[in-house]
């Protein structure tokens, strides 16, 4: 094994790390702030807030966590659409807003870093 490949396989595992911690990051966020997030939309489409009634426990809260992540990284898309709410949106606490559209982000790079240095790897370009 190359120097090259150690060092990408390296870089591979710590972005998978970072997954985990956000994961863990939202399920803790899951527990802690269901009630404010459920509170929050309470004008947009229930498929929202509906997987806590679904699925209890912490699948459940993760994806509540999840889908709040999503429409408030992407309000304009889901505003248009008729998912998201103008006042909810512009009601949403601005601190918890922000924690959720980083945990967003992060879990988007450290999954396109995974997957471009495993193509990387796959393509040969490491040896």
């Amino acid at each position: 094994m190359t120097t090259a490949e150690i060092t990408a396989g390296g870089l591979c595992g710590l972005a998978f790390v970072f997954v985990l911690a956000g994961n863990c990051y939202a399920l803790h966020l899951g527990y802690a702030k269901k009630e404010l997030l459920l509170a929050h939309f309470m004008n947009s489409s229930p498929s929202i807030s509906n997987s806590v009634s679904i699925h209890k426990g912490y699948w459940g809260r993760l994806q509540l966590v999840g889908s709040a992540c999503m429409v408030l990284t992407f309000p304009g898309f889901f505003i248009k659409h008729g998912v998201l709410s103008v006042q909810d949106f512009e009601g949403f606490p601005r601190s918890l807003k922000w924690k959720l559209v980083m945990l967003q982000w992060s879990v988007v790079v450290s999954f396109t870093v995974m997957t471009l240095l495993v193509a990387l790897w796959k393509s040969g370009a490491l040896k």
